[in-house]
């Protein structure tokens, strides 16, 4: 009787196990929201360093000021064993001044394989003349097939 209540113990929590891993995701989506032009002088480095990557070569104020916006950096990765696929990374947003009009970007990598990054760019005449990104979804897709999707807090599919 000991051994029977041991074994379904253990089974149930295999089965708890198996139901609380999950796969780890295949899109992910960091967001960098360069805001004014002067130094960021906080402990924080990993905010300084990226600060000075997205004002690196940025001489005169005019070309610092193009440099404000988002910026996001998105990473997929293709399943083991299904490399060299054709690769489509589209980002839908809203941007502050467009209303409800969802607008599109893509990128599109040939022959794709493990894990790749790409970057959406929302600065300069964009930024300042339609505002700052409210809601946005990204999707990736290997020939045609979705591969994985990422969203922000305040995105509605049925737009």
């Amino acid at each position: 009787m000991r051994n029977l209540i041991a074994a379904v113990l253990l089974v149930k929590s295999f089965i708890f196990l198996a139901a609380c891993s999950s796969a780890p995701d295949a899109v992910d989506v960091r967001e960098y929201h360069l805001r004014d032009l002067e130094r960021v002088n906080r402990d924080n480095p990993i905010i300084r360093a990226e600060q000075q990557k997205r004002l690196r070569g940025a001489v005169s104020y005019k070309e610092r000021r193009d440099r404000l916006g988002q910026y996001y950096s998105v990473s997929w990765s293709l399943p083991h064993g299904h490399g060299n696929k054709d690769v489509r990374v589209v980002f839908l947003y809203q941007q502050a001044d467009t209303g409800h009009v969802v607008l599109t970007k893509e990128q599109r990598f040939t022959k794709s394989s493990g894990t790749k990054t790409c970057e959406f760019i929302f600065n300069g005449e964009e930024y300042r003349g339609k505002g700052r990104v409210l809601c946005w979804k990204v999707e990736a897709y290997a020939d045609g097939d979705l591969i994985g999707s990422e969203q922000s807090y305040l995105w509605r599919d049925n737009r």
